[in-house]
Order: structure tokens, then C-alpha cells, then sequence
């Protein structure tokens, strides 16, 4: 039992570590626009540091960065609805796991595939 479950822990441990990658790569974005967002608001509105450096800061910047990484996630999805209605992107059956094909002239090529990285699934890419 215990080695069946490894196993299947080990296929599925590839696809959870680039969602992951996917969501921290996010969340590190939105952490480097809020802290140049501190930074400005330091200098030219010259608010003391202290004021950053709060429990009640830290706090209000997790939630932002939490609200960051789902609206990211949503901008992502909705552009991939969209491609599969304008069928620039389409699943294809390969095996066990489903892919998606996303094709190169595609305009919102960059958002959905974000969101085929943040849901786990393979990408392939035509043309036409």
C-alpha cells in the first residue's frame, strides 16, 4: 500500500511543483510592486518606515498579495475561455493526461499560458 502511494505521489509531484512555481512566481511580482509602491510613497510623501514595518502592514500586504494572485488567476482564466471560444487553444488527449494546445498567434498567448502553468496541465503549441 504504502509504495503504490508513493509512486503515485511521485507522478504527481512534478505537476503540483509548477503549479506552485506558477502561484510564487505571482506572488513575488506583486510582492516587488508593492514594495516599490512603499518605496515611492516613502519618498515623495516622506511616511516614516516605522509605519511600514507594523504587524497591521504586514498583515493588509499578505491579504494584498493573496488578492494579487487570485485576480492574476482570474484575468488568466478568463483569457482562456476566451481562447478556447476563438479556438486558439484546444485539449488534446495524450495518454493519461490531458494537454492543451495553444496556438502561436494567439493574442492573448502570455495569459493562457499562465493559466495552463497555474492549473498543472501539459502545453503544446501549433500554428496556423
Amino acid at each position: 500500500m504504502l509504495i503504490s502511494d508513493a509512486r503515485s505521489l511521485e507522478k504527481r509531484l512534478p505537476r503540483l511543483l509548477r503549479v506552485l512555481r506558477a502561484h510564487i512566481r505571482i506572488a513575488c511580482l506583486a510582492a516587488m510592486v508593492l514594495q516599490m509602491t512603499v518605496l515611492v510613497a516613502m519618498i515623495l510623501f516622506r511616511i516614516p518606515e516605522e509605519r511600514f514595518t507594523s504587524n497591521n502592514f504586514c498583515g493588509v500586504a499578505v491579504l494584498l498579495l493573496i488578492c494579487a494572485v487570485a485576480a492574476v488567476r482570474q484575468a488568466a482564466h478568463v483569457a482562456f475561455n476566451a481562447a478556447l471560444e476563438r479556438n486558439d487553444a484546444m485539449f488534446t488527449a495524450d495518454g493519461n493526461s490531458p494537454a492543451v494546445s495553444i496556438s502561436a498567434a494567439c493574442p492573448l498567448r502570455a495569459l493562457v499560458v499562465l493559466h495552463v502553468q497555474l492549473t498543472g496541465l501539459r502545453r503544446d503549441t501549433f500554428c496556423r
